[in-house]
């Protein structure tokens, strides 16, 4: 589907970057709707429920989040690589394989994590109906976030955006609604009942879009298959794990030092925050797969223009973005309820650093979608290990504020040892000028 809209495109006398800004500008709209209904229901739940049971919430859905990517495995960026790769090849029996294995390998996981989630709670104590929840929810969002990964591989991201980004943020506001006017009154673990409603309707659509994904019946994948798939993957877990634990360790190690209330204020300006390099996340979506398959056939040309074009569009979106944020932040985080307010300065300390991701651009994909993917393991996980010390150890020192200094400062870090990176392995610049 893909391969055919590519080749329509350019008989109507479009470029590959054309094609690229595009299909971009598609899955920017995409994005845009997802973050604003996103920040909506995170701001409507945090309303319905109060600021102390939206920091508990909070906590569980970002412990969700974290092992629902030890879950995967790594194989969801393996999708993005694998599917494009094996295309440009016309391996279809070896992407079939591929599919299966992976499909079979994370729900196992998944369940598995999910079990031992709910004895680790147990132990511990707490809520139990949240324990319960964050098990079930687990593998379920580990198989859609998959399954995401293909439509993505597919060129299809417009599709699974429109279906997670915008789908989920309104069952869970509604959901969560519902939950309240039923019950009297609600709770953290009446907003993760209904994130779990959600995230298994959106299962359903999704895993039925990414069936047309496999062109043939897999056949049974060999040994020395199984064994080359998890070694590309088994980095790029590392990186997924490291990726997810900068973007949400962070409000886990506030935990630490503040009380619920404060966590939520943290919570609220993270979300906040990740508007700022929302568009490298959009592009990424649609440049990695182009990447790959550039990757494949040698043509290093067509990798550079690619990065080059999708760098210059982030620019254009992240500079005024950026502004607004810093200016008016103050006034969106009021959106979340007239307490979240004083936590605009955790919101600009957290969106520098989303800034710099932004402006080092596609970084990441490039290594990982090249076959450097363990090198980009180093840095990144070296510098997730670098932010969780120095989010505790500055939290320690001045409270949430040094938690966000501390995480603004390691993802700053890492793009730009990994930009330095891409220049040295491939010759490439990823920045727009």
């Amino acid at each position: 589907m893909n391969g055919l809209r590519q080749r329509v495109w350019r008989l109507l006398g479009a470029t590959d970057q054309d094609d690229l800004l595009r299909s971009g500008a598609l899955v920017f709209v995409a994005n845009a709707g997802a973050v604003a209904l996103a920040f909506a229901a995170q701001a409507g739940v945090a309303r319905l429920i109060g600021a102390d049971p939206f920091g508990r919430f909070a906590v569980a859905l970002n412990i969700i989040v974290l092992l629902a990517a030890f879950a995967r495995f790594g194989l969801e960026s393996a999708t993005l690589r694998f599917v494009p790769a094996c295309r440009a090849r016309n391996a279809g029996a070896e992407l079939a394989a591929f599919l299966a294995f992976s499909g079979r390998l994370v729900v196992t996981l998944g369940a598995a994590l999910g079990l031992g989630a709910l004895a680790a709670a147990a132990w511990l104590g707490g809520d139990p109906r949240v324990a319960v929840l964050v098990a079930v929810t687990l593998p379920v969002m580990a198989w859609v976030e998959l399954n995401g990964a293909r439509l993505q591989a597919d060129g299809r991201a417009v599709r699974y955006q429109v279906v997670y980004g915008l789908v989920r943020p309104l069952l869970l506001l509604g959901g969560t609604a519902v939950g309240i006017a039923v019950l009297g009154g609600g709770d953290a673990a009446t907003a993760l009942t209904a994130n779990l409603v959600a995230v298994a309707a959106v299962g359903v659509v999704v895993t039925r879009e990414a069936r047309v994904v496999q062109p043939v019946e897999p056949p049974a994948a060999t040994a020395d298959e199984r064994r080359r798939w998890l070694t590309v993957a088994a980095p790029m877990f590392m990186i997924g794990v490291a990726q997810l634990s900068l973007a949400r360790l962070d409000t886990l190690i506030a935990a630490l030092f503040v009380d619920a209330r404060e966590v939520a204020l943290y919570a609220a300006a993270s979300q906040v925050a990740i508007v700022v390099s929302f568009g490298i996340h959009a592009i990424n979506t649609v440049v990695a797969p182009r990447i790959a398959a550039a990757y494949a056939t040698g043509d290093r040309a067509r990798m550079q223009a690619l990065v080059r074009t999708s760098a210059r569009a982030v620019f254009v979106y992240t500079v005024p973005v950026f502004a607004v944020v810093l200016l008016w932040g103050d006034r969106i985080l009021g959106l979340f309820g007239p307490e979240f307010v004083a936590g605009h300065g955790l919101l600009v300390i957290l969106a520098c650093g989303h800034a710099m991701i932004a402006v080092c651009g596609s970084v990441g994909f490039l290594l990982t979608m090249t076959d450097h993917q363990r090198e980009a393991a180093v840095v990144i996980v070296g510098t997730a290990i670098a932010s969780a010390l120095l989010a505790y150890g500055f939290g320690r020192m001045v409270g949430v504020a040094g938690v966000a200094a501390g995480a603004a400062l390691a993802v700053a870090f890492r793009s730009l040892v990994l930009s330095i990176l891409v220049h040295r392995r491939l010759g490439v610049s990823a920045t727009a000028f």
